[in-house]
């Protein structure tokens, strides 16, 4: 499908792609397993085939009008190139921004419709970069923190739909990025809490995003930094598509001193951590300018964080790089270390996948310890 052949702009067109999809039974064909597309399909949009039982991921290339492999659509020569007004959907012929969903650009945008109002936060409009119509509140008060628990888990359950609603604007279920419970113990256990939030500029004062930042702290004695270590879990497919230490970062980390006990929790010495962080249209602008107060308050030489599947691309954008760490179950000295849960033990419901630990050294880091080689 070269683009020469591409209709003109607002020629209607439909189409029929196969569904490609493997070792299938002998019934998923041509004919009967295929995914419909037309001029309004968004470049990047999740396809669903149409053969009853067939859960294959493909997603939609506008420019060559073909269905790619989820998984593959990362290295496709199309996967980011969304400037091209004949690809654009109708309502999005106005020139648009492209919006950034997990390293995918798309032109579609997510727009408040008479639908959407029961749903808690989706009225809230998104925070412009500047932040100039909203206003940011530096926060350090546990308690002012803990009331805001309530209106923080609006935000990242608004800020997850709307990105599915971008990817996938027929989609009618996203996955919650966080529990309240979460949240909550999270305020109430870090050590030398403070953040930001963003509330919008009008009588309804609605909070649109939020970062806290912390001590790094754990409740596990055994743990272990280190990227080359088997057990941390770190594919070699992994090393190919995300950011990955070299090892430098982990040996730093390793090399931190350490204080505190395991019932109280046990803190790195000059390691921030990026412990929440929600936003609708604003948490760029949150990470940079609490890395920079992190950074310019001298106290601190790494961030560290726990990344969500669906932010690890927009930490690795901000500089993060996935780090490994280790532990032994349960810190039971005779058992094999297995990849580190953080917080799994002591936030309600245990971690059942290994943590996805991410790193970033600060510019101003200073420490001998922080530039181990």
């Amino acid at each position: 499908n070269d683009e020469d052949d591409v209709e003109a702009p607002g020629t209607p067109w439909s189409k029929k792609l196969p569904c490609k999809a493997r070792n299938l039974v002998q019934s998923h064909n041509a004919k009967s397993a295929y995914f419909e597309v037309n001029n309004d399909t968004p470049h990047g949009a999740t396809l669903h085939c149409s053969f009853s039982g067939c859960t294959a991921r493909f997603v939609f290339c506008a420019f060559c009008r073909t269905a790619v492999s989820k998984n593959n659509f990362r290295f496709h020569s199309h996967s980011a190139q969304v400037n091209d007004s004949r690809f654009r959907t109708p309502e999005n012929r106005g020139g648009s921004r492209p919006v950034d969903i997990n390293g995918i650009s798309y032109r579609h945008q997510y727009k408040y419709t008479p639908r959407d109002a029961e749903i808690p936060g989706a009225s809230t409009p998104a925070a412009k970069k500047d932040l100039s119509s909203s206003v940011i509140t530096a926060l350090n008060n546990r308690e002012q923190w803990l009331q805001l628990v309530p209106e923080m888990l609006i935000v990242c359950n608004e800020a997850a739909r709307r990105a599915k609603l971008i990817e996938n604007p027929t989609a009618t279920r996203y996955d919650k990025p966080l529990s309240e419970t979460y949240i909550q113990e999270r305020i109430e256990y870090d050590n030398n809490l403070e953040g930001y939030i963003v509330r919008t500029n009008t009588e309804e004062d609605s909070l649109q995003g939020f970062i806290a930042s912390c001590n790094f702290m754990t409740f596990r004695e055994t743990i272990r930094w280190d990227s080359q270590a088997p057990q941390a879990g770190i594919t070699p497919k992994e090393r190919r598509v995300h950011k990955v230490d070299d090892g430098s970062l982990a040996a730093s980390l390793q090399s931190m001193k350490k204080t505190g006990n395991v019932d109280d929790g046990i803190i790195l010495d000059r390691v921030a951590e990026i412990s929440l962080l929600g936003g609708l249209g604003c948490g760029g602008t949150l990470l940079r300018k609490t890395l920079d107060y992190l950074d310019k308050s001298g106290k601190y030489d790494i961030v560290v964080l726990q990344a969500t599947k669906m932010a690890i691309t927009f930490y690795e954008r901000h500089g993060f790089v996935r780090v490994g760490a280790v532990a032994r179950f349960e810190d039971n000295l005779e058992s094999p270390e297995v990849s580190y849960r953080h917080w799994g033990d002591i936030v309600e419901g245990r971690a059942v996948e290994a943590s996805y630990m991410m790193a970033l050294r600060l510019p101003g880091a200073t420490s001998e310890s922080s530039i181990v080689c």
